[in-house]
């Protein structure tokens, strides 16, 4: 059963347990997930937590995101992702943390201060930027990671931030200050100030210091 609802300002809670749409803007304290959630013109809230799935157009803003289910974003401001789930979204900005142990698609660009990223499903962003720090590795108590190791790759096309620590990636380009390269990692081009490491059977293609630009990751150089 398919309930449409228009939700306005000043709700406290919501909760959806079967299928619902939501016809105009949302606006809510806390909203959970259970069943199928659909926002039509997008939702404001301090906490959404999703156990089941969960789509949203236009913009959200939520300060801290729980996805045990499947989220779907089309622009998403937050301050807190944790991710066990699935993520999608096109646009994901003004993250103070980011920590997903799932599956993430960002086809556009994802700008945060810090980014942990544990890997156990598929992983496809086309550009992260950090503050801070820029840390993805594969989740090592997933079984998969130890049936299929070299599969398990995340894709990112440009990754930056003052500390880079990866592993089981592949990426066209790395921009830091600190670059840590862990094993099954294939990188087109790293670009660092003051220090990169790269582990035996990592592939680098090219490395260029830039010890004048400390501050490399933040420029538009690159």
């Amino acid at each position: 059963m398919v309930k449409s609802t228009v939700a306005g300002k000043g709700m406290k809670d919501i909760t959806v347990n079967g299928h619902q749409v939501f016809d105009g803007a949302v606006i809510a304290d806390n909203i959970r997930i259970h069943g199928n959630g659909r926002f039509l013109e997008g939702l404001s809230s301090q906490q959404l937590r999703i156990i089941g799935s969960c789509s949203i157009k236009g913009n959200t803003s939520v300060k801290h995101i729980y996805c045990q289910g499947h989220g779907k974003f089309h622009t998403l401001q937050v301050e807190i992702i944790q991710v066990a789930g699935s993520i999608a979204a096109e646009h994901v900005s003004g993250a103070n943390l980011i920590d997903i142990k799932g599956s993430l698609q960002i086809k556009g660009s994802l700008e945060a201060v810090n980014v942990t990223i544990r890997q156990q499903g598929t992983a496809s962003v086309n550009r992260i930027t950090a503050e801070k720090s820029v840390v993805i590795q594969a989740d090592r108590l997933s079984i998969l990671h130890w049936l299929w190791p070299r599969s398990r790759r995340g894709t990112y096309h440009v990754l930056k931030g003052y500390e880079v620590k990866v592993d089981h990636i592949q990426s066209s380009l790395i921009v830091g200050g600190y670059v840590e390269i862990g094993p099954n990692c294939a990188i087109h081009k790293v670009i660092y100030s003051e220090y990169l490491s790269v582990a035996p059977g990592a592939k680098v293609a090219e490395v260029i210091h830039l010890s004048q630009h400390p501050q490399i990751w933040r420029s538009e150089l690159c």
